[in-house]
């Protein structure tokens, strides 16, 4: 495992090279008579939890079914294809990725992982969405990245999302375990949520809690995997502690992107990853035992210097300059890492349950916690919103929420109070 703040990478061939070559990288194509049959047991929960799945897809809005379509409609657009075109490569590559089981010997947890993705698909299916939308809603945003960006050597990122999301872990307050966040949106597709029942069951039973926040890159590195696998999901089933944890998703580097993750026990452990597509970094609490990750961004060095190389590698391919608009969206986005740093050491002279719900709101314009629309560049199309505020108070099973409800913002809004079971 590398020390905190260590980055775990390989060297790798640039994805322009790979495009001018026609390289690809080789993965072994494994039947499914070659690999172990998950139980009955475990076959019927992969089900339930597409089914689940499914029913998010089908009513969410910023990363549902209808944004997926929606993503795929605009990459068609800028390509000068038709969506059909796209939505069959998608399914395609799709389907290679399913094939490309890795070395067993090196990832021996992806035994069965297979047939357990393609219940877990079929249960996707039976919630009422179709192939093409289950292969969009899986491997839209890794296509578009990865064979894509081999394809073509471009940066493709033709239908914008705001920065999505912060997350605050405080294990010791005047209200003991606090663990908060904000969770950003296009409100565009905003339908609220249902409120939650008295009595619902208490949704923390596992011994450790995964947390985490949109982050990527138009120009990033190639992975040498591609299989599909979710090895968050994966990661709970096999740790039980915040170590094991560290070890297993620094070990599952290649498997994961898009994402800054905040894991915690609940016993005022944690650790932040800060990510890209094949580079993580570690970072601990502080000595207060508070810790944090935001999105877009990092306060690792290696990992945002390597980020601010590739966007503006990015602005350099589309023509654009560093008073632009995504120049200028970046730029909020480190502000709000180097905010929430800011406000973090202050809450932790004195960590209170209302101090933590005051940061969550803050809305400095140079670096926001709490989004309330506002554009960072007159030419931006899709201003953040933070359109859900919640938080959790751990010792007391109990939930802190405020929704955007019409035009009144999250901030402003009543809060809910849900005691569970």
């Amino acid at each position: 495992m590398p020390r905190q703040g260590a980055i775990a990478e390989r060297a790798l061939p640039s994805a322009r090279k790979m495009a001018g070559r026609g390289l690809r990288f080789r993965h072994n194509v494994v039947k499914n008579e070659s690999m172990a049959q998950p139980s009955p047991q475990k076959l019927k929960q992969a089900f339930t939890r597409g089914q689940e799945r499914g029913r998010w897809l089908s009513s969410s809005g910023g990363g549902g079914a209808s944004y997926q379509h929606d993503m795929a409609r605009a990459i068609a657009k800028e390509l000068g294809w038709t969506k059909e075109d796209v939505v069959r490569k998608i399914a395609a590559y799709h389907r290679e990725r399913l094939d490309a089981v890795p070395d067993l010997r090196q990832y021996p947890e992806l035994d069965g992982e297979r047939e357990l993705l393609l219940e877990y698909y079929r249960g996707i299916k039976d919630a009422g969405l179709d192939d093409d939308s289950v292969a969009l809603c899986e491997s839209l945003g890794f296509w578009r990245d990865v064979r894509l960006f081999q394809e073509t050597g471009r940066g493709m990122f033709v239908f914008p999302m705001p920065e999505k999301c912060r997350v605050l872990y405080v294990p010791r307050s005047d209200q003991g375990q606090l663990h908060a966040k904000n969770v950003d949106d296009p409100i565009t597709y905003w339908k609220g949520e249902k409120p939650v029942p008295p009595g619902s069951p208490w949704p923390f039973s596992h011994p450790l809690v995964f947390d985490g926040v949109g982050s990527g890159l138009h120009l990033d590195e190639i992975p040498p995997e591609i299989f599909p696998v979710n090895p968050i999901e994966l990661c709970r089933e096999h740790c039980a502690t915040v170590k094991e944890a560290t070890a297993f998703l620094v070990r599952y580097n290649y498997f994961w992107s898009g994402q800054n993750l905040l894991v915690h026990d609940h016993h005022g452990n944690s650790v932040a990853f800060e990510k890209t597509r094949c580079r993580v970094a570690i970072r601990g609490p502080n000595a207060q035992g508070i810790n944090f990750i935001t999105g877009m961004g990092a306060l690792d060095p290696g990992i945002r210097a390597f980020q601010n190389a590739q966007r503006s590698k990015y602005l350099e391919q589309i023509g654009a300059g560093q008073d632009d608009v995504d120049a200028c969206f970046w730029k909020l986005c480190q502000g709000q890492w180097d905010n929430m740093k800011r406000y973090v050491e202050e809450l932790s002279k004195n960590p209170t349950a209302e101090g933590a719900l005051a940061l969550m709101a803050k809305r400095d314009p140079g670096g926001p916690m709490c989004l309330t629309g506002k554009k960072c560049h007159p030419d931006e199309k899709t201003p953040g919103y933070t359109l859900l505020m919640r938080m959790y108070f751990m010792d007391q099973k109990k939930m802190h929420r405020r929704l955007w409800r019409g035009k009144t913002p999250s901030y402003k809004d009543t809060p809910e109070i849900v005691q569970y079971s």
